[in-house]
């Protein structure tokens, strides 16, 4: 038997020595830091690497922070430039570098070719490898016992799994131009660490996802950490209406899920002028081709002017219009149910504003007011009003269907001119000073339980008799409709939920502010997270409603086995599952 171990010790041993990245003392610099290079340092490194790069150029690699941030640095012109910031090794602290070796073998039994490399080490054994493509220094390979007990190595486009003692891989995928995206090649927490982690993300890749929407191109995708967002579009005959549309389907994967969510936005009436262009270029080239004339179908769309931006979302067109007065406004289009076109604008805009449809999120407008130094945002409410949701000014703030918040400061009330098609922009608060000016108080409270651990019953009629809407807890902010004795009719978001509270139990006006909320600081579970799911709109579990993921909600209340959820922004209220939630780790 004990012949037996130490054959297997052996194999063991040649193994790691033949794939493993070479050892060096962990306690040294792998390289002296160049003495012109530690003035521009922050802190002291912990380990150093030196390349004079085939280019010509000379590279520098820290690990910072006791192994937290790795920086990279070129030397052009006697300059130092740094274009690398990063945290590859992301939860290990004992890091360091092992320079590549000329002749040094790889997993499947090549060899590298020359010195032009770096292994990022932790003494624990996962490892990352980089080495010079012909531009640059990039992954080339990684291995993580905890999670793969074997290899990773890329080549091209390639990457390839090799098991522990074997140079034939067990799986190998073709992700393309997705190694230059940060969730395949330099956050080693997400990095597909086994061949199952691999064949879901491939399973996302544009050739695994193209013909998902028959008759529709798809037209962009890109990834954010361990999801993908898509876009499909085409452009098609209006058999109903006339014309021709352009269709848009925005669609979001993760790598353990797959597809999650797909999302229609509204479909935009083409002018004659745009009929014969590809759906692929009309997306790709929006701007330029909508700020032309009559770029949409003026008969079913008559807008006031010339586009200047426009943000596509799923139940509306968001613009800005330009008149020949050069006077801009901010253009809601919208479709009823006969699928006529309708506008909504508003007042006029300031000079020089403009529309953010990059970071604008849906049922979201983002406005440049006058220049980038005022930014107001605005959503569509429960009851379809565009109301302000924040500002970026000198005091950034954001605003809830109950009041405002900025730093630690919360204030319960109406800000006035909060309405995007009654606003006077340049009235918006950009300061504290002016918040406080603005914020009408009156009418609102707050639920204010002696025993912050009680929670508020909301009753159907003004006894305690009454069946109960739910329970509330402190520091839910209510708007006070009217008073019939010891009782308030009060409105808990802004969508239909109404009834009565006992008044002894409510904080008015200025001291609501001084109610501490105390609402459950949960999460949902895993399996429901990152999609819509559909809860209800009462309590009796009657009217389906969609607790949607793109929304920000806060727990307030309870009935039965039930959570009531409000939408922060949109003062949406929804009745969930209780154990949908749970308290979270740690």
């Amino acid at each position: 038997m004990m012949k037996k171990w130490m054959i297997v010790f052996f194999l063991l041993f040649f193994t790691l020595l033949s794939f493993s990245p070479a050892l060096a003392d962990a306690n040294g610099f792998c390289d002296p830091v160049p003495d012109s290079l530690t003035t521009l340092l922050d802190s002291d490194p912990n380990d150093c690497v030196v390349f004079s790069a085939p280019d010509g150029t000379t590279r520098v690699f820290l690990i910072l922070d006791e192994g937290w941030s790795l920086k990279g640095y070129t030397q052009k012109d006697g300059q130092w430039i740094r274009d690398v910031d990063s945290t590859p090794m992301e939860g290990y602290r004992d890091v360091h570098f092992v320079r590549h070796q000329a002749g040094q073998l790889r997993p499947d039994g090549s060899a590298y070719m020359d010195d032009q490399g770096f292994d990022v080490v932790s003494k624990s054994g996962p490892y990352q490898s980089f080495h010079w493509s012909g531009e640059y220094y990039t992954l080339c390979g990684w291995s993580d016992p905890d999670r793969y007990l074997g290899t990773v190595m890329i080549d091209g486009t390639v990457i390839r799994y090799f098991p522990d003692g074997s140079r034939t891989p067990e799986y190998m995928v073709d992700v393309g131009d997705e190694l230059t995206l940060y969730d395949w090649t330099w956050n080693f927490e997400t990095l597909p660490a086994t061949p199952e982690n691999a064949r879901k993300r491939a399973a996302i890749l544009p050739d695994a996802i193209r013909s998902d929407f028959p008759g529709y191109e798809l037209v962009e995708r890109y990834n954010s950490s361990t999801m993908a967002d898509a876009v499909f579009a085409q452009v098609a005959e209006d058999k109903e209406k006339g014309g021709v549309l352009l269709r848009i389907i925005k669609a979001t994967y993760t790598w353990d899920k797959g597809q999650t969510h797909v999302n229609p936005l509204m479909d935009i009436p083409l002018s004659d002028r745009l009929r014969d262009i590809s759906a692929t270029v009309l997306w790709t080239d929006m701007h330029k081709l909508f700020t032309q004339c009559d770029a949409l179908d003026t008969v079913k769309v008559p807008l006031p002017g010339r586009i200047v931006d426009l943000h596509p979302q799923k139940e509306q067109l968001v613009l800005v219009v330009e008149d020949e007065d050069e006077n801009s406004r901010a253009v809601i289009v919208t479709q009823d149910e006969n699928r006529d076109y309708h506008l909504a604008l508003s007042p006029i805009l300031p000079k020089g504003s403009s529309l953010d449809d990059f970071h604008a999120g849906e049922n979201e407008i983002i406005l440049y007011l006058g220049g980038d130094s005022f930014i107001a945002g605005y959503v569509k409410q429960a009851d379809g009003a565009w109301r302000l949701s924040w500002v970026m000014s000198e005091t950034d703030y954001v605003v809830y269907w109950w009041g405002v918040k900025w730093d630690d400061h919360r204030l319960i009330g109406a800000l006035e001119g909060s309405d995007l098609f009654t606003a006077n922009f340049s009235a918006i608060p950009g300061t504290e000073e002016a918040l406080k000016k603005n914020l009408d108080a009156a009418g609102w409270a707050a639920v204010n339980n002696p025993n912050p651990k009680d929670r508020l019953h909301l009753r159907t009629r003004p006894d305690k008799k009454a069946d109960s809407l739910g329970k509330f807890y402190n520091g839910t902010p209510v708007r006070v409709l009217e008073t019939k004795g010891n009782w308030c009719r009060v409105a808990i978001g802004i969508d239909g939920l109404e009834g009565w509270m006992m008044k002894q139990y409510l904080a008015f006006s200025q001291n609501a502010n001084a109610v501490e909320p105390v609402f459950p600081d949960l999460f949902l579970r895993e399996e429901y997270e990152d999609r819509d799911l559909t809860a209800w709109a009462d309590s009796a579990k009657k009217i389906p409603k969609t607790l949607s993921s793109e929304e920000d909600w806060e727990i307030m209340g309870v009935m039965n086995d039930l959570y009531i959820l409000v939408s922060r922004s949109s003062g949406a209220v929804v009745y969930a599952p209780m154990d949908w939630f749970w308290e979270g780790n740690g």
